[in-house]
Protein backbone atom coordinates (compact mmCIF):
# COMPACT_ATOMS: atom_id res chain seq x y z
CA UNK A 1 0.00 0.00 0.00
CA UNK A 2 0.93 3.39 -0.32
CA UNK A 3 2.91 5.44 2.24
CA UNK A 4 2.44 8.71 3.51
CA UNK A 5 4.28 11.81 2.03
CA UNK A 6 5.72 12.79 5.14
CA UNK A 7 8.19 9.31 4.90
CA UNK A 8 10.54 11.18 2.16
CA UNK A 9 13.40 11.90 3.73
CA UNK A 10 15.64 14.91 3.36
CA UNK A 11 18.43 13.02 0.89
CA UNK A 12 15.61 12.10 -1.35
CA UNK A 13 14.11 14.84 -1.08
CA UNK A 14 17.48 16.73 -2.01
CA UNK A 15 18.56 14.04 -4.70
CA UNK A 16 15.59 15.10 -6.82
CA UNK A 17 15.93 16.93 -10.55
CA UNK A 18 12.85 16.66 -12.12
CA UNK A 19 8.13 16.78 -10.50
CA UNK A 20 6.51 15.49 -13.41
CA UNK A 21 2.64 16.02 -12.55
CA UNK A 22 -0.63 15.99 -14.22
CA UNK A 23 -2.45 19.12 -13.78
CA UNK A 24 -6.47 18.43 -13.71
CA UNK A 25 -7.27 17.39 -10.49
CA UNK A 26 -4.00 16.93 -8.98
CA UNK A 27 -2.67 20.14 -9.58
CA UNK A 28 -5.80 21.73 -9.80
CA UNK A 29 -8.76 22.10 -7.24
CA UNK A 30 -12.25 22.48 -8.71
CA UNK A 31 -10.78 23.26 -12.22
CA UNK A 32 -8.63 25.94 -11.10
CA UNK A 33 -4.75 26.82 -9.94
CA UNK A 34 -4.78 28.62 -6.90
CA UNK A 35 -2.59 31.09 -6.14
CA UNK A 36 -0.46 29.01 -3.51
CA UNK A 37 -0.10 26.80 -6.32
CA UNK A 38 1.70 29.07 -8.38
CA UNK A 39 3.94 30.59 -5.70
CA UNK A 40 4.89 26.64 -4.92
CA UNK A 41 5.81 26.19 -8.77
CA UNK A 42 7.99 29.47 -8.61
CA UNK A 43 9.76 28.25 -5.29
CA UNK A 44 10.49 24.78 -6.85
CA UNK A 45 12.18 26.58 -9.85
CA UNK A 46 14.40 28.79 -7.81
CA UNK A 47 15.48 25.83 -5.75
CA UNK A 48 16.56 23.92 -8.74
CA UNK A 49 13.45 21.65 -9.80
CA UNK A 50 12.49 21.47 -12.52
CA UNK A 51 8.75 21.00 -13.69
CA UNK A 52 7.31 19.37 -16.37
CA UNK A 53 3.10 18.94 -16.82
CA UNK A 54 2.16 15.22 -18.19
CA UNK A 55 -1.31 15.51 -19.13
CA UNK A 56 -4.15 14.32 -21.25
CA UNK A 57 -4.90 18.19 -22.19
CA UNK A 58 -4.71 18.97 -26.37
CA UNK A 59 -1.49 20.16 -28.20
CA UNK A 60 -2.68 24.07 -28.16
CA UNK A 61 -3.75 23.77 -25.31
CA UNK A 62 -0.53 23.01 -23.54
CA UNK A 63 1.32 25.36 -25.59
CA UNK A 64 -0.11 27.87 -23.60
CA UNK A 65 0.81 26.18 -20.15
CA UNK A 66 4.22 26.21 -21.21
CA UNK A 67 4.19 29.75 -22.11
CA UNK A 68 2.31 30.97 -19.22
CA UNK A 69 2.73 28.98 -16.10
CA UNK A 70 5.81 30.23 -13.82
CA UNK A 71 8.17 27.49 -13.05
CA UNK A 72 7.10 25.24 -15.82
CA UNK A 73 9.37 23.95 -18.23
CA UNK A 74 7.69 22.02 -20.91
CA UNK A 75 4.31 19.76 -21.17
CA UNK A 76 3.86 16.27 -22.48
CA UNK A 77 0.03 16.48 -24.06
CA UNK A 78 -2.37 13.96 -25.00
CA UNK A 79 -1.50 11.37 -22.81
CA UNK A 80 1.88 11.19 -24.35
CA UNK A 81 1.26 12.05 -27.81
CA UNK A 82 2.77 15.22 -27.59
CA UNK A 83 5.01 17.41 -25.83
CA UNK A 84 5.02 21.13 -26.11
CA UNK A 85 7.05 24.36 -25.22
CA UNK A 86 6.06 27.75 -25.52
CA UNK A 87 6.67 27.84 -28.92
CA UNK A 88 6.70 25.11 -30.55
CA UNK A 89 4.89 21.82 -30.49
CA UNK A 90 6.01 17.79 -31.93
CA UNK A 91 4.45 14.85 -31.66
CA UNK A 92 6.23 12.05 -30.03
CA UNK A 93 6.99 8.64 -32.17
CA UNK A 94 4.26 5.67 -31.99
CA UNK A 95 3.16 3.15 -34.12
CA UNK A 96 1.80 5.52 -36.22
CA UNK A 97 4.48 7.68 -38.08
CA UNK A 98 2.03 9.85 -40.83
CA UNK A 99 0.01 12.60 -38.59
CA UNK A 100 -2.29 13.48 -41.27
CA UNK A 101 -2.90 9.67 -41.86
CA UNK A 102 -3.53 9.10 -38.08
CA UNK A 103 -5.96 12.78 -38.71
CA UNK A 104 -8.15 10.76 -40.99
CA UNK A 105 -8.45 7.51 -39.05
CA UNK A 106 -9.61 8.70 -35.89
CA UNK A 107 -12.03 11.14 -37.79
CA UNK A 108 -13.56 7.99 -39.08
CA UNK A 109 -13.21 6.65 -35.61
CA UNK A 110 -15.21 10.01 -34.57
CA UNK A 111 -17.72 9.20 -37.46
CA UNK A 112 -18.66 6.05 -36.69
CA UNK A 113 -18.53 6.44 -32.69
CA UNK A 114 -21.41 9.67 -33.59
CA UNK A 115 -23.70 6.84 -34.96
CA UNK A 116 -22.90 3.68 -32.61
CA UNK A 117 -22.20 5.54 -28.99
CA UNK A 118 -24.56 8.88 -29.52
CA UNK A 119 -24.72 9.03 -26.07
CA UNK A 120 -20.83 10.54 -26.46
CA UNK A 121 -20.13 14.22 -26.43
CA UNK A 122 -16.56 15.47 -28.09
CA UNK A 123 -14.76 17.58 -25.78
CA UNK A 124 -14.77 21.25 -26.10
CA UNK A 125 -11.09 21.61 -26.67
CA UNK A 126 -11.16 18.39 -29.47
CA UNK A 127 -10.11 21.22 -32.48
CA UNK A 128 -6.54 21.62 -30.93
CA UNK A 129 -5.77 17.97 -30.84
CA UNK A 130 -3.23 16.13 -33.05
CA UNK A 131 -3.26 12.71 -31.85
CA UNK A 132 -6.33 11.63 -29.86
CA UNK A 133 -10.13 12.23 -29.61
CA UNK A 134 -11.60 13.22 -26.36
CA UNK A 135 -15.08 12.37 -24.89
CA UNK A 136 -16.50 13.81 -21.58
CA UNK A 137 -17.06 11.55 -19.14
CA UNK A 138 -19.64 13.70 -17.61
CA UNK A 139 -23.15 11.74 -18.72
CA UNK A 140 -21.52 9.19 -20.02
CA UNK A 141 -23.38 5.87 -19.53
CA UNK A 142 -21.91 2.24 -19.14
CA UNK A 143 -23.76 1.43 -22.06
CA UNK A 144 -21.91 4.21 -23.70
CA UNK A 145 -18.72 3.66 -23.06
CA UNK A 146 -18.69 -0.14 -23.83
CA UNK A 147 -19.33 0.88 -26.85
CA UNK A 148 -16.78 3.59 -27.60
CA UNK A 149 -14.53 1.33 -26.28
CA UNK A 150 -15.52 -1.64 -29.22
CA UNK A 151 -15.57 0.85 -32.08
CA UNK A 152 -12.51 2.29 -31.00
CA UNK A 153 -11.38 -1.06 -30.75
CA UNK A 154 -11.92 -1.65 -34.07
CA UNK A 155 -10.16 1.02 -35.74
CA UNK A 156 -7.09 0.12 -33.77
CA UNK A 157 -7.42 2.46 -30.91
CA UNK A 158 -7.10 2.24 -27.15
CA UNK A 159 -9.46 3.84 -24.66
CA UNK A 160 -8.54 5.44 -21.22
CA UNK A 161 -10.02 7.83 -19.01
CA UNK A 162 -9.14 10.29 -16.85
CA UNK A 163 -11.48 12.25 -14.05
CA UNK A 164 -12.61 14.82 -16.97
CA UNK A 165 -12.24 12.53 -20.57
CA UNK A 166 -12.26 9.20 -21.99
CA UNK A 167 -9.28 9.46 -24.56
CA UNK A 168 -9.24 6.89 -28.07
CA UNK A 169 -5.41 7.07 -28.71
CA UNK A 170 -2.55 4.55 -30.00
CA UNK A 171 -1.39 2.58 -27.44
CA UNK A 172 2.06 3.01 -28.18
CA UNK A 173 0.81 6.92 -26.88
CA UNK A 174 2.05 6.63 -22.66
CA UNK A 175 2.30 9.51 -20.06
CA UNK A 176 5.24 7.27 -18.67
CA UNK A 177 6.93 6.43 -21.74
CA UNK A 178 6.69 9.73 -23.07
CA UNK A 179 8.24 10.95 -19.42
CA UNK A 180 11.03 8.28 -19.93
CA UNK A 181 12.15 9.51 -22.96
CA UNK A 182 12.28 13.02 -21.88
CA UNK A 183 13.93 12.34 -19.34
CA UNK A 184 17.03 10.06 -20.83
CA UNK A 185 17.26 13.39 -23.91
CA UNK A 186 18.41 15.70 -20.79
CA UNK A 187 21.87 16.70 -20.28
CA UNK A 188 22.40 15.06 -18.23
CA UNK A 189 19.66 11.98 -19.01
CA UNK A 190 17.58 12.34 -15.46
CA UNK A 191 17.65 9.11 -13.44
CA UNK A 192 14.55 7.43 -12.26
CA UNK A 193 14.93 8.10 -8.39
CA UNK A 194 15.70 11.81 -8.88
CA UNK A 195 12.66 12.33 -10.28
CA UNK A 196 8.92 12.98 -8.80
CA UNK A 197 5.56 11.41 -10.64
CA UNK A 198 2.09 12.97 -9.69
CA UNK A 199 -0.88 12.32 -10.63
CA UNK A 200 -5.20 11.25 -9.54
CA UNK A 201 -6.31 9.04 -12.13
CA UNK A 202 -6.21 5.74 -14.40
CA UNK A 203 -4.18 7.66 -16.90
CA UNK A 204 -1.52 8.33 -14.78
CA UNK A 205 -1.50 4.40 -14.18
CA UNK A 206 2.12 4.61 -16.22
CA UNK A 207 3.19 7.28 -14.15
CA UNK A 208 2.32 5.87 -10.48
CA UNK A 209 4.26 2.57 -11.77
CA UNK A 210 6.91 2.30 -9.04
CA UNK A 211 8.90 -0.10 -11.14
CA UNK A 212 9.42 2.60 -13.85
CA UNK A 213 9.26 5.77 -11.11
CA UNK A 214 10.08 4.68 -7.38
CA UNK A 215 8.78 7.96 -6.59
CA UNK A 216 5.80 8.17 -7.64
CA UNK A 217 2.87 9.96 -5.89
CA UNK A 218 -1.14 9.86 -5.98
CA UNK A 219 -3.17 13.00 -4.42
CA UNK A 220 -5.96 11.78 -2.00
CA UNK A 221 -8.46 11.57 -4.36
CA UNK A 222 -7.02 8.53 -6.28
CA UNK A 223 -7.87 6.56 -3.08
CA UNK A 224 -11.26 4.85 -4.79
CA UNK A 225 -9.03 3.97 -8.20
CA UNK A 226 -6.10 2.12 -6.09
CA UNK A 227 -7.73 -1.28 -6.28
CA UNK A 228 -7.66 -0.68 -10.07
CA UNK A 229 -4.41 0.17 -10.75
CA UNK A 230 -2.01 -2.52 -11.44
CA UNK A 231 0.45 -0.87 -9.64
CA UNK A 232 -0.90 1.98 -7.19
CA UNK A 233 1.62 4.88 -6.36
CA UNK A 234 4.57 4.66 -3.81
CA UNK A 235 3.34 7.55 -1.54
CA UNK A 236 0.03 9.39 -0.96
CA UNK A 237 -0.85 13.09 -0.25
CA UNK A 238 -3.27 13.41 2.53
CA UNK A 239 -4.95 16.50 0.99
CA UNK A 240 -6.78 16.06 -2.52
CA UNK A 241 -6.45 17.74 -5.84
CA UNK A 242 -4.43 20.66 -5.78
CA UNK A 243 -4.31 20.28 -1.82
CA UNK A 244 -2.79 17.45 -2.08
CA UNK A 245 0.07 18.77 -5.10
CA UNK A 246 0.44 22.04 -2.52
CA UNK A 247 0.90 19.59 0.37
CA UNK A 248 3.64 17.91 -2.12
CA UNK A 249 5.70 20.74 -3.29
CA UNK A 250 5.91 22.56 0.64
CA UNK A 251 7.14 19.05 2.25
CA UNK A 252 9.73 18.36 -0.85
CA UNK A 253 10.97 22.05 -0.29
CA UNK A 254 10.79 22.73 3.80
CA UNK A 255 12.89 18.95 3.69
CA UNK A 256 15.73 19.98 0.77
CA UNK A 257 16.09 23.31 2.67
CA UNK A 258 16.48 22.65 6.36
CA UNK A 259 15.73 19.22 6.69
CA UNK A 260 12.24 18.88 8.55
Amino acid sequence: MPRPIGELTAEECRRFRLIASDIDDTMTSRGRLASRTLALLERARDDGLRVLIVTGRPAGFVMGLAAYLPGVEAVIGENGGVLAGPDACRVFPAAEQDCDRLHERLQACHREVAREAPGATMSGDSFARRTDLAYLVEGMSQETRASLDRVASRHGFATIASSIHVHVKLAGHEKGRALADWMRLQTPPIEAREALTVGDSLTDATLFDTRAFPYSVGVANVRPLLGRLETPPAFLTDAREGEGFAELLELVLRRRRDGA
